[in-house]
């Protein structure tokens, strides 16, 4: 018989993994002082009452990885992974973004995988402070 394959599990572990591989904010952008992330999710459907805020500091020694967990607890490969974004607005030196909703491309459940996407939906603000 064929060993259970837990997806949940094998999910953080990649997680892990890349946090563990990312090198620190101060080596990949010496000139950032500062990222807040400013996190607005909101659950599939969008009721107004299960709207989730949170707020993530990114200082020079912390490592340069940002993911955003799903809020759905059952979603299998969810979330945001903000890195590349937030690389395009340290080359460009924005100091501030709002972005658009994005929605979550993770799967509603481990008995849904493959057949039901979970659609949650989130939306973030970024606010880069640099060393001048």
């Amino acid at each position: 018989m064929a060993k259970k394959i837990d997806l949940r599990k094998q999910v953080l572990i990649l997680k892990h993994r890349m946090l563990v591989n990312a090198k620190p904010l101060r080596e990949c952008f010496p000139n950032v002082k500062e990222i807040i992330i400013k996190t607005k999710k909101l659950p599939y459907l969008s009721v107004a009452e299960n709207v989730i805020n949170g707020k993530r500091v990114i200082t020079p020694n912390d490592r340069f990885y940002v993911y955003i967990n799903c809020i759905n607890d059952n979603c299998i490969n969810g979330g945001w992974n903000i890195d590349y974004e937030l690389i395009k607005l340290i080359n460009s030196h924005k100091k501030t973004y709002k972005s658009e909703t994005h929605h979550c491309d993770g799967w509603r459940s481990a008995e849904r995988v493959g057949s039901s996407y979970c659609n949650s939906e989130m939306e973030y603000e970024v606010i880069i402070d640099y060393f001048d």
